[in-house]
């Protein structure tokens, strides 16, 4: 349930406010509504999103949600969907790179509306995953913090990464590198026992398999050769 306050000044066009509805709508896509919220005359344009929801929890220490600091050594690791596409769009949307214009369309498709798996998580749990992240920050920088969170390290194989096949097919030589770094593509990463993933494969959800939870720390990428990756940094200087 999203709960939001709009600021206006009141130059704003009624264009734009319309144009804001709409983007906000695709909510609907993913299962949830706006329940109310508060619009007030500000010098500056400002939105703020609240989400409210809940977890259906009758024994949490068991079952019920994917944690962070619950991947073992051995687990195999997953994404779900394909990475990368959304670094794509935004590289295009700052000027900075361009493609062909089917290949633009879906990476800007891929930045500008993104789809969550919505439900994918709650799949996963059923089958018996315990341990995911969502890929808000980039792979590189996603697993690291779910790997600290659980005490383990990783080893992941490039090769079988899930790369956005527009992005792959824009720029080959880039694809990898952004499909590691690149944020914003919302997708879950999962860590499971072999006999589990068993169990998610039997069932055909969009998960690939990508590299496995090891007992010494910190993220190895098999295939980088000496290529050193690092996702957002919230709190990382602009400089």
């Amino acid at each position: 349930m999203p709960w939001w306050t709009l600021g206006l000044p009141p130059t704003t066009a009624v264009a734009w406010v319309d144009q804001l509805y709409d983007g906000l709508g695709y909510l609907n896509r993913v299962g949830a509504a706006i329940v109310g919220g508060d619009i007030v005359r500000s010098e500056v344009t400002f939105l703020t999103l609240s989400l409210l929801g809940s977890a259906p929890l009758r024994r949490p220490w068991q079952r019920g949600l994917l944690l962070r600091s619950a991947a073992r050594p051995g687990d195999l690791i997953a994404v779900s969907g394909t990475l990368g596409g959304a670094a794509g769009g935004l590289l295009i949307r700052l000027g900075q790179r361009d493609a062909l214009p089917e290949l633009r369309a879906e990476l800007l498709q891929a930045h500008d509306r993104p789809t969550p798996p919505v439900g994918l998580g709650a799949q996963l749990v059923a089958l018996g995953v315990r341990a995911g992240i969502d890929l808000s920050d980039g792979l590189a920088a996603d697993l690291e913090k779910l790997c600290v969170a659980s005490g383990v390290g990783a080893e992941v194989v490039l090769d079988q990464l899930p790369v956005h096949p527009a992005l792959r097919a824009a720029w080959p030589r880039e694809a990898t590198r952004l499909a590691v770094v690149g944020g914003e593509d919302y997708q879950l990463l999962v860590t499971c026992r072999p006999a589990v993933w068993q169990r998610v494969r039997a069932a055909g959800l969009p998960l690939t398999v990508i590299g496995r939870i090891r007992r010494q720390p910190g993220v190895r990428f098999l295939g980088a050769e000496g290529e050193r990756f690092a996702g957002w940094d919230h709190f990382a200087s602009p400089d």
